[in-house]
């Protein structure tokens, strides 16, 4: 299934399970595991392992790049 972009003015979910988080950043769960989850929060809510959207868009615009340089 595709994930849909999230909007501030969307309904759509605001916590997003590993797979949906990597799905969105466009990347596997493999490579979002290695190089991005010890990057973010993450909420437990009992097995669930959730990521706030916020903090995806967050981490895609702190590593955004422009000709292999830094933005930032």
């Amino acid at each position: 299934h595709s994930f849909p972009t999230r909007r501030s003015s969307d309904l759509g979910p605001v916590l997003v399970t590993k797979e949906d988080a990597a799905r969105a950043l466009g990347m596997s769960i493999s490579h979002f595991q290695r190089h991005v989850q010890s990057q973010i929060k993450c909420v437990y809510s009992g097995q669930l392992s959730l990521y706030h959207w916020r903090d995806l868009e967050r981490w895609a615009e702190d590593e955004a790049t422009i000709g292999g340089r830094s933005v930032a």
